[in-house]
């Protein structure tokens, strides 16, 4: 039964609060945030810096599918830069400080 799960699997859950990287406590809404809200995420490389997700070494004992999150966590970034629309990826580019 679901209720009798201890952890979340992120490929069975839905919503902001389904857990990305179980090594570090990130969340999709974690990720969300660097990227829609403070808008200075715009790659894999990004989240990662900004939220340390997917740079634990703890992944085959805490998350359940035994794989290192940045498998989905890349899926997920696409997903929310607008399935990297130029135009996206270019606002993020002109912004001060960016490349």
């Amino acid at each position: 039964m679901k209720g009798e799960v201890k952890t979340r699997v992120y490929h069975k859950e839905s919503g902001p609060s389904r857990p990305v990287c179980y090594c570090l406590a990130v969340t999709e809404s974690d990720i969300r945030e660097e990227i829609l809200v403070k808008e200075c995420c715009s790659s894999l490389e990004d989240v990662q810096e900004h939220t340390k997700a997917g740079t634990g070494r703890w992944c085959p004992v805490t998350n359940p599918s035994g794989k290192c999150c940045k498998e989905y966590m890349a899926e997920l970034i696409d997903k929310l830069l607008g399935g990297g629309s130029p135009e996206r990826l270019e606002k993020h580019r002109s912004k001060p400080g960016r490349v």
